[in-house]
């Protein structure tokens, strides 16, 4: 039942990620915390605005909290 739950989360994540707004963050990598039921994602998107636009779509269903932002070359 939980990792039904976990792929149906990942899919409502992947589906607004691919949004037109948000089609410039790629997914690096994920990791699950199965004992603390915490997601986290390893994203890289063209500037610092993508990632408060993504935040936003998120925080509607889900408790966000990110991490410090890193600028590496032309991207974030």
């Amino acid at each position: 039942a939980d990792d039904t739950r976990l792929l149906a989360e990942l899919s409502a994540i992947a589906s607004t990620l691919k949004s037109a707004s948000l089609s410039d963050i790629e997914m690096r990598g994920f990791t699950f915390d199965q004992k603390r039921q915490t997601l986290h994602l390893q994203l890289r998107a063209a500037n610092f605005a993508s990632f408060d636009k993504l935040r936003s779509a998120l925080a509607t269903d889900y408790v966000v909290q990110q991490d410090a932002l890193q600028k590496e070359g032309d991207a974030v």
